[in-house]
């Protein structure tokens, strides 16, 4: 066999797949284990892509994969990605100290993502909480798990959240399980807030909600971007604490209020809520539209809803990001073509220092001249020609961008 440089075999083994858009989160993991075994020169390049993302079921032994990482360092250096998720049978709560001990073996670990498990309180008489400081990670997700349950009394609630320094955290939909009963005094010994640079939320969460309550909250000079899908009018007003809170130091914001918008809510003040006008430093702006049934409907209230944020931004506002999903034919892109062109015509006129609005779209579906036809029809041409609207390919749906892995 002709033998061939290990970065040239690295590259072609990362095309394992069947080059959908699932094959972008996750490889095919048979041919990678068969590539593994085929010579020696191979062995490393096909185990680092094999074990680059590690997802467990909550009904494995994470004791058991501990040992198996402490056993196996050759494997640990490899794995970039950890994640936990429920299983359908019987589960086991993960404890903080245990996730803390697997993440110390893993020397290149980038990202971790609990989904759907329980997560307990910290065994304040039995293990010591960390002196070494908040273990440093890429990204941290949390999400739909259950904090608890307290009703051992050396379990003690705990400042999860704390035990991280993360570029970006997304929380989404946790919940306790039980009342507060004990508490862990180690939260006010001087540990520091988490230092989080970019989060992101969808409504109500219990880990930002404890950190809030027992620590005062996030650092409140890290905090750049906040990342905000709304379902209901509740998580406006709880957005709008965040972008209140940390205004200060929030320069790009990134909104999503389709599922709302698409309800028609009553009340004609609610999108004030969000306080975006308190952000006096922002920078850039991004809106979502992601029509679901009727485009022609969603699209109007979806601008209706974005055009009274515009309303309330600082005029400091540098740059206006407009992405458009599951357009797969340039009829439906048509659709909404005017209700884009709206925000884009208040956001020249509100905005004077405005330097460029980006629109994006899936590339894959529509291409930018048709896109391009469908907004002269509603805009000046020199505006569409012009230097101001860029175009880029919004690449997979949505909903495959928040999976940063896909079971195989």
């Amino acid at each position: 066999m002709v033998s061939l440089p290990v970065e040239i075999v690295h590259l072609i083994l990362e095309w394992t797949g069947d080059g959908s858009w699932l094959s972008l989160f996750s490889r095919d993991r048979r041919t990678l284990s068969s590539c593994s075994r085929v010579c020696r020169a191979w062995k490393d390049p096909a185990q680092s892509l094999l074990y680059r993302m590690v997802v467990l079921d909550s009904d494995q032994r994470y004791d058991l994969f501990r040992d198996f990482l402490a056993s196996t360092p050759r494997i640990a250096v490899y794995i970039h990605y950890f994640g936990i998720e429920r299983s359908y049978h019987d589960t086991y709560p993960l404890p903080p100290f245990l996730l803390l001990e697997i993440l110390e073996l893993l020397p290149h670990i980038d990202t971790v993502e609990l989904d759907s498990i329980t997560t307990l309180g910290w065994p304040t008489l039995f293990v010591p909480y960390p002196e070494e400081g908040p273990f440093r990670l890429r990204r941290l997700v949390v999400r739909g798990t259950e904090h608890g349950p307290y009703f051992n009394r050396h379990c003690m609630r705990f400042d999860f959240l704390r035990l991280f320094a993360v570029d970006e955290l997304a929380c989404y939909g946790n919940a306790d399980s039980d009342e507060l009963t004990h508490t862990m005094k180690v939260n006010r010994r001087g540990v520091p807030n988490p230092r989080v640079r970019r989060l992101e939320i969808v409504g109500r969460d219990c880990y930002l909600d404890f950190n809030e309550k027992s620590g005062g909250g996030l650092d409140p000079d890290a905090l750049e971007t906040l990342d905000i899908e709304t379902e209901d009018e509740a998580g406006v007003k709880y957005a709008g604490k965040f972008l209140k809170r940390y205004a200060r130091s929030i320069r790009h914001v990134v909104l999503d209020v389709c599922c709302l918008a698409k309800r028609k809510p009553r009340k004609p003040n609610l999108w004030k809520a969000y306080n975006i006008d308190a952000c006096v430093r922002l920078e850039t702006l991004t809106f979502h539209f992601s029509p679901e049934d009727s485009w022609r409907d969603n699209a109007e209230e979806y601008a209706k809803a974005y055009g009274a944020v515009l309303e309330s931004t600082t005029r400091t506002l540098r740059e206006l990001t407009l992405i458009t999903w599951y357009t797969e034919k340039v009829e439906e892109l048509e659709e909404v073509a005017p209700h884009i062109s709206q925000l884009i015509t208040q956001a020249m006129a509100r905005f004077k220092k405005l330097e460029k609005v980006v629109l994006m779209v899936q590339r894959r579906f529509v291409t930018f001249e048709e896109y391009k036809a469908a907004l002269r029809k509603h805009l000046p041409a020199d505006t569409v020609d012009g230097n101001l609207l860029q175009f880029k390919d919004a690449g997979a749906p949505k909903v495959l961008q928040k999976m940063k892995h896909q079971p195989l």
